[in-house]
């Protein structure tokens, strides 16, 4: 049994919110949508409650923020929304639907992150970003080179080392505009490397200070020995 009276779910969204509040009895209290500037002094004005919210993007931020005024904000993934949609999708039917998942017994919350939690999830996000934009970048400089006739071994190693010996060789068939291209995409990469390591350095002095990961580094198996250690973990689980 919930300790609350009041109920809410809220639709988030850039500039307009859809708002929908219910007591114990399911009286609606609140059903209308209100401008990103009127949310925070509509619910400021509503007693305290347990409200919604759907995982997206902001959530957290807003979860944070509702928590401040003495609400009591959950975050839940859409999986629990949908099956208490019963009319057409839009914002205020979703709304009256996230209202509904947050009253449900079966419905798991997310926790809560921290603005700090948040920052090391942004510095894993922005490094898989990094990673994959170097894995397609090397490919491509493999494939131009291939169209000359110079095959790289296969790994990222050989490349680095190949390259440059590829563009100093003045008797194959690269021709000068091919070379400032390739050259141009290998400065890019030596870029994209030292932005890899420099996360690998965040997340290294991270996990010195974090309970979760110090906890994981003592489970035997889990936690290898080479550089890439941290980034074969949930991070999303970590910061927990």
């Amino acid at each position: 049994m919930s300790d609350y009276s009041y109920f809410g779910g809220i639709d988030l969204a850039k500039n307009h919110f859809s708002i929908h509040v219910v007591n114990s009895k399911n009286k609606v209290i609140l059903h209308k949508s209100v401008t990103r500037s009127n949310l925070l002094t509509t619910i400021a004005n509503m007693p305290p409650m347990r409200i919604g919210l759907e995982a997206c993007g902001g959530a957290h931020y807003w979860a944070r923020t509702l928590n401040k005024l003495g609400h009591d904000a959950r975050i839940m993934a859409v999986k629990y929304v949908v099956p208490h949609r019963t009319k057409g999708k839009n914002d205020l039917n979703d709304a009256v639907a996230i209202c509904q998942a947050v009253q449900h017994a079966s419905t798991r919350f997310v926790p809560v992150k921290s603005p700090e939690q948040q920052a090391i999830l942004s510095v894993h996000r922005m490094r898989e970003h990094w990673v994959r934009e170097r894995t397609a970048l090397m490919n491509r400089i493999r494939a131009l080179l291939s169209e000359f006739g110079l095959i790289i071994p296969v790994g990222r190693s050989s490349l680095m080392k190949q390259v440059p010996l590829m563009l100093e060789v003045a008797e194959n068939e690269l021709p000068h505009l091919a070379r400032t291209v390739i050259a141009d995409a290998y400065d890019h990469l030596e870029q994209l490397n030292q932005r890899i390591a420099d996360t690998e350095q965040v997340f290294d002095s991270f996990a010195k200070v974090s309970d979760n990961v110090q906890r994981i580094m003592k489970v035997r198996g889990i936690w290898t020995s080479n550089r890439n250690r941290h980034f074969s973990l949930d991070w999303q689980w970590l910061t927990v």
